[in-house]
C-alpha cells in the first residue's frame, strides 16, 4: 500500500514539475501550438475544466466537448499497472479498452473540430 501511495505522490510531483517547467519556458501557452502552430486534441481542456468548476457547463463544453475524459484518459495511460487490484491481468484489459476508447473519442472530437473550424479553434 505504501508502495502505491508513493507512486501516486511521485507522479502528482511530476505533473506539477511538468507544468511549473511548461510555463515558465512557454509561458500560458499550449507548448504544442507553440512548436507546430496548430491546436492540439487538448486544445481548450484547462479552460473547459476552469469554466466547469465555476458552474459554466455551457461554456465548458464550448471549450472542449469531451473534457471530461481529458484526466481520465492521462490517468489510465500513465498507471501501466493496477497492482492494487486482485485480478491483474483482466484489469489490465479494460484499461487498455478504456484508453483506446477515449483515445478514439478524442481524436474523433478533434478532427470534427479541425473539419468545422480549421486549426486554429481559438485563435
Amino acid at each position: 500500500m505504501k508502495k502505491i501511495i508513493f507512486s501516486h505522490l511521485a507522479f502528482i510531483l511530476i505533473l506539477a514539475v511538468y507544468i511549473l517547467l511548461t510555463t515558465i519556458i512557454f509561458g500560458y501557452s499550449c507548448p504544442f501550438y507553440i512548436i507546430f502552430k496548430i491546436n492540439c486534441p487538448f486544445c481548450g481542456m484547462t479552460r473547459a475544466h476552469l469554466a466547469f468548476l465555476t458552474f459554466n457547463f455551457k461554456e465548458a463544453i464550448y471549450y472542449h466537448p469531451v473534457f471530461f475524459l481529458g484526466i481520465p484518459f492521462i490517468f489510465l495511460i500513465i498507471h501501466n499497472k493496477l497492482s492494487f487490484l486482485k485480478d491483474k491481468e483482466k484489469y489490465n484489459y479494460i484499461r487498455k479498452a478504456l484508453v483506446i476508447s477515449i483515445g478514439i473519442i478524442l481524436i474523433t472530437v478533434y478532427v470534427l473540430r479541425v473539419i468545422n473550424y480549421g486549426f486554429a479553434f481559438f485563435n
